[in-house]
């Protein structure tokens, strides 16, 4: 943005008389137009991959996308800056501005989403009311559909580990977080949120019973109905919990 503006500045006022605003505008509209219709779907496609644990695949296939249509903007809304090259030599031309461009947009939408798993987690599990109010009074920052949402702790049914991130379910939707089960295991000790598994945390609140599997493993059942496995370094913390 602020290249773009010196490139407006400079055509407006360094050149003389030779351009005007309007021509600034036209000529900011060709060269970064694109860029200004791809910005949010980038921003989008980039959160989704993110979440979805495959980051540097979203980031190579979505750029790739990006790059391609601006140029494909750019030759479209071309008035005879080009002359007669062919379109492979715009497009070399064309493509280390752009490329520099994604890579420039790539590292700030990293930096500003990277920030959050290096702040404290505990900034980001607050009581909704008072520091006297019970662990139910509890909530979980976490994303849904790439916005932020307080998920109370009474909601949640399990968490599930996935990768670098949490799957946090409840009877409604499911909220994903970058976190691992340690960090949520540790700020909520003294809350009904309890691990059973390596991959899981359940919501004992919500437990309906615990019954054997066939190979005589443990499981509890949630209210909803659905089972989650107990490995045995947990299984005698979480009997003792439910007593």
């Amino acid at each position: 943005m602020l290249f773009n503006l010196y490139c407006v500045f400079w055509r407006e006022y360094a050149a003389g008389a030779q351009y005007n605003f309007a021509d600034s505008l036209i000529w900011f509209g060709k060269e970064w137009g694109g860029w200004l219709v791809a910005t949010v779907p980038l921003i989008l496609a980039l959160n989704a991959s993110r979440q979805a644990g495959y980051l540097l695949l979203g980031v190579a296939i979505n750029g790739c996308f990006v790059v391609i249509f601006v140029m494909a903007v750019r030759i479209m809304l071309d008035t005879g800056e080009f002359g007669q090259a062919s379109y492979i030599r715009i497009i070399i031309e064309q493509m280390p501005k752009h490329a520099s461009a994604l890579a420039i947009f790539v590292a700030i939408w990293f930096y500003l989403g990277g920030q959050r798993p290096s702040q404290s987690i505990a900034s980001e599990y607050q009581p909704s009311m008072t520091t006297d109010e019970p662990c139910e009074a509890l909530f979980i920052v976490a994303e849904n559909q790439g916005i932020e949402r307080q998920v109370a702790i009474a909601d949640i049914i399990r968490i599930q580990a996935a990768k670098n991130y949490i799957d946090i379910e409840t009877n409604d939707a499911h909220y994903v977080k970058r976190a691992t089960l340690k960090h949520i295991a540790d700020n909520f000790a003294a809350s009904d949120l309890q691990q059973v598994h390596r991959s899981f945390i359940v919501n004992l609140a919500k437990v309906a019973q615990l019954r054997k599997n066939s190979n005589g493993g443990t499981l509890v059942v949630m209210e909803d109905g659905s089972a989650v496995p107990v490995s045995k370094s947990y299984a005698a913390r979480l009997k003792q919990r439910l007593m």
